[in-house]
C-alpha cells in the first residue's frame, strides 16, 4: 500500500513537472509567434518606408521592357500585331535614315529660324502652364541655359526632314492621320502620368528617353481622385509628384503593373491609344510624333497590298499624308508660314539696317 501510494506520488511529481514544462514550452511559443509577427510588421513597415516618396516607375519593380525589334513591319503585320491588341514596341534604329536625325542647332536656326513654335515654362510639366508663342531660332538660342521646352504643333516648313515610317504607310492609317507634334528640349524633362485618345509613333532624333507605361485596362481603378486623376473639359491627367510619388496617401499605385522603355537616338516608338505613361528625357533632346485614330477591327478589309513609297514620298511634307482629312488647311497654313517667315526677314533687315 505504502508502495502503491509512493508511486502515486511519484506519478504525480512527474506529471505535475511535464504539465509545467508543457506551460512554459507554449509560453515560449506563444514568445515566439509574437517576435515573428513583430518581425514580419516591422519589415513590411521598413518595406512600405522604403517605397514612400520615390521617383514614379522606382516604388515597385517593374513587369520588364517593352518589345524591342529591328525591323519595322508591315502596315498589315503592323495593324495585326500592334495597333489592334494595343502593344508597345520599339523599332530599334527606325529614324536614322531621316534628315532629321542629323539635326544641329546651328542647321536649324539657319533653315527653320522664324518658324512659329509654342514654348511652355518649367522642365517639370504643368498642365496649367500657359504657353509662350515665339520663333523656332529664339528659343535654340537659349534653351541649354533655361528651364522651358518646346511642346508644339511641328512646323510645316520642316516637314521634310522627317518621314512617316513604312509601317504606317497604308491608306487605312493615312485616312486616320490627326496631328504632327514636335518635343524639343535641352533634356531633364518629366512629364505627368497622362494618356491620349489617338494611337502614336514617336520618333527621337536626340538623346533618350524612359517611359513607364501600364495597360488601359487599369483604367477603372487609377481614374479614381483617391489615385490624383483630374479632369476637366480640356484634358485629363494624373496630379501626383513623379519625383516623390507618395504611396501613404495614394496606395492603389503599388497594385499597378508597369513595363518600361528606353529609347536611344534614332528609335521609334509605338504608344498604344489609352495607354497610360510617364516620361522623362535625358540629354539634348528633339523628338517628333505622329498621331492617328486608332483603327476598327476591320480597317484592313479588302486592302490586299500596300505598295512600298520611298523616302521621298513618305516625308511630311505631302499635306494629304500628314492630315488628309484636310488638305485646305495644310495649304492656309503654308500660304501663313510663307508671309510669317517674309515678315521677321523683312523686320530682321529693316533692324540691321
Amino acid at each position: 500500500q505504502r508502495l502503491e501510494i509512493s508511486r502515486a506520488r511519484r506519478l504525480n511529481n512527474v506529471t505535475g513537472r511535464t504539465d509545467g514544462l508543457l506551460m512554459l514550452g507554449l509560453g515560449w511559443a506563444a514568445a515566439a509567434v509574437a517576435v515573428a509577427v513583430t518581425a514580419s510588421a516591422a519589415v513590411a513597415a521598413t518595406a512600405d518606408a522604403a517605397t514612400q516618396f520615390l521617383p514614379f516607375g522606382k516604388h515597385k519593380k517593374s513587369l520588364g521592357a517593352v518589345e524591342e525589334r529591328d525591323t519595322v513591319p508591315s502596315p498589315r503585320e503592323f495593324w495585326e500585331r500592334y495597333t489592334t491588341p494595343g502593344k508597345a514596341v520599339i523599332f530599334r534604329g527606325a529614324a536614322r535614315h531621316m534628315r532629321a536625325f542629323t539635326w544641329t542647332d546651328e542647321y536649324l536656326i539657319e533653315r527653320y529660324g522664324n518658324a512659329r513654335i509654342d514654348v511652355e515654362h518649367g522642365k517639370k510639366e504643368d498642365r496649367t502652364a500657359t504657353m509662350q508663342e515665339e520663333t523656332l531660332g529664339a528659343f535654340l538660342r537659349r534653351y541649354n541655359t533655361s528651364d522651358e521646352y518646346m511642346v508644339s504643333n511641328f512646323p510645316t516648313v520642316m516637314r521634310d526632314d522627317v518621314e512617316l515610317l513604312s509601317c504606317v504607310h497604308c491608306a487605312p492609317f493615312l485616312e486616320r492621320l490627326e496631328e504632327t507634334v514636335a518635343w524639343f528640349s535641352s533634356g531633364d524633362t518629366n512629364s505627368v502620368v497622362h494618356n491620349d485618345d489617338v494611337d502614336n509613333i514617336n520618333c527621337l532624333f536626340a538623346g533618350s528617353k524612359d517611359f513607364i507605361m501600364f495597360d488601359k485596362s487599369y483604367k477603372a481603378h487609377v481614374e479614381r481622385a483617391e489615385m490624383g486623376f483630374y479632369e476637366d473639359d480640356h484634358a485629363s491627367y494624373f496630379k501626383l509628384d513623379t519625383d516623390a510619388l507618395d504611396t501613404d496617401a495614394m496606395p492603389g499605385w503599388k497594385e499597378v503593373d508597369f513595363y518600361t522603355a528606353h529609347m536611344r537616338t534614332g528609335d521609334c516608338m509605338f504608344i498604344p491609344v489609352g495607354w497610360y505613361h510617364q516620361v522623362r528625357s535625358h540629354g539634348r533632346n528633339m523628338a517628333v510624333n505622329v498621331w492617328w485614330r486608332h483603327l476598327e477591327h476591320d480597317a484592313f478589309d479588302g486592302v490586299d497590298h500596300c505598295e512600298p513609297l520611298d523616302a521621298t514620298k513618305r516625308r511630311l511634307s505631302g499635306g494629304h499624308y500628314w492630315r488628309a482629312e484636310d488638305p485646305a488647311a495644310v495649304a492656309r497654313e503654308l500660304e501663313e508660314d510663307a508671309a510669317l517667315d517674309a515678315a521677321e526677314a523683312a523686320a530682321a533687315a529693316a533692324a540691321a539696317a
